[in-house]
């Protein structure tokens, strides 16, 4: 998390379970409602009791029941913990995935869900005494970014807020009406402002009625500078598919006179753009605790093998950033998987990485492994 004050930091920072927020037990919502929030974005809220306790960013990890077998998919709270009775995630529906598309195609009112959380240290907080700032959004990395805005609206927080997301057409462009009623509300102290990357051209009534700017093309210098011109004395909230981040990452590190203060990032689950690891072969992995050993040919997880071995070790999210399933590799030599959502392991302390602790859901056994379960 960024200490307050810092100057001029890029720190990426994906989503991580903060030490007053670690995940809490699993927990039954109820949905209660649905809002189309553009042509293939929909909001679910789900009733909660006792009320549901984060911080404006963070996420959940949802445990669906799917054809017999329970999934794990993780999802931002666009909710703002202002309104504690009830909390609401907001879904892409992806043409290949799995869980977005059961949930808008059979998800129903009265449905519950078994979740799991909060986590995340990509929230509010991270901005630490710095009043003014960037969000930075495209596609459904606009979910933490509303529940931020949201969160500030309604406690009146004097926070300075540039609010920009990047995306294909018009009918890609979410919370039109709701930041239009935000703007009225904080006047001077937030901007709204968008990209179309589709070559389409927004309506000047639209711009008009929302009183927010729009440009054609892609996030570049030009378009940054016009929308936000003071970047090096605000905080930047990134989130986005991985090459919107990157551009955003490599704009502002580049930035004149200064950095921002400081660039937070965040991704849920694999990029897709990780590199293509060659097999690994034959591994065993010995359970020094309990004595067990697990033996196969070809890729798996440390995860995978204690389930194999029926050794119970909390997880929640499976994508290698809440922390929960952390384990210590004793002996031998294992690696990260090819594209999880944090290469960097950031939920681990640096002490906690030289002492072999890993997490065992993104850590591949190479070989011989001993691990201390």
């Amino acid at each position: 998390m960024v200490s307050p004050g810092t100057a001029s930091k890029i720190l990426r920072l994906p989503a991580l379970s903060g030490e007053a927020n670690a995940s809490s037990g699993e927990r039954l919502f109820t949905c209660v409602g649905m809002t189309d929030e553009a042509h293939d974005l929909r909001t679910f809220r789900f009733s909660v009791q006792p009320p549901f306790v984060y911080a404006p960013g963070q996420f959940i990890t949802l445990m669906p029941e799917i054809d017999g077998t329970k999934v794990r998919r993780n999802y931002t709270i666009s909710s703002s913990p202002s309104r504690p009775l009830q909390i609401a995630i907001t879904v892409k529906k992806a043409a290949d995935g799995f869980v977005s598309r059961w949930l808008h195609d059979c998800l129903r009112i009265g449905d519950q869900l078994a979740a799991r959380g909060p986590n995340g240290r990509f929230q509010l907080g991270a901005a630490g005494d710095n009043d003014r700032l960037l969000l930075l959004s495209a596609g459904s990395g606009v979910t933490p970014m509303i529940s931020i805005l949201r969160f500030i609206a309604d406690t009146d927080m004097g926070r300075d807020v540039v609010f920009h997301h990047s995306a294909r057409s018009v009918r890609d462009m979410p919370y039109l009406s709701e930041l239009a009623l935000l703007k009225r509300q904080l006047g001077e102290r937030l901007k709204v402002s968008w990209n179309l990357t589709g070559g389409e051209t927004a309506d000047d009534a639209i711009a008009a009625a929302s009183n927010h700017v729009i440009h054609a093309g892609r996030l570049d210098a030009t378009i940054l500078r016009d929308i936000c011109p003071d970047l090096s004395e605000r905080t930047v909230f990134c989130c986005g598919p991985a090459g919107f981040r990157a551009t955003a990452r490599s704009l502002c590190e580049a930035w004149q006179p200064a950095p921002p203060r400081a660039f937070l990032e965040e991704s849920f689950g694999a990029d897709g753009d990780g590199q293509e690891l060659p097999p690994i072969g034959s591994y065993s992995v010995t359970f020094r605790r309990s004595g067990k050993l697990v033996a196969g040919g070809g890729t798996t997880t440390i995860l995978a093998a204690a389930r194999e071995a029926g050794i119970e070790l909390r997880s929640d999210c499976e994508a290698g950033i809440c922390g929960t399933c952390r384990c210590t590799v004793s002996e031998g030599d294992w690696r990260i998987a090819a594209n999880p959502a944090d290469r960097e392991c950031s939920v681990l302390s640096d002490e906690e990485k030289s002492a072999g602790v890993v997490l065992a859901c993104s850590t591949s056994p190479i070989g011989a492994v001993t691990v201390d379960l």
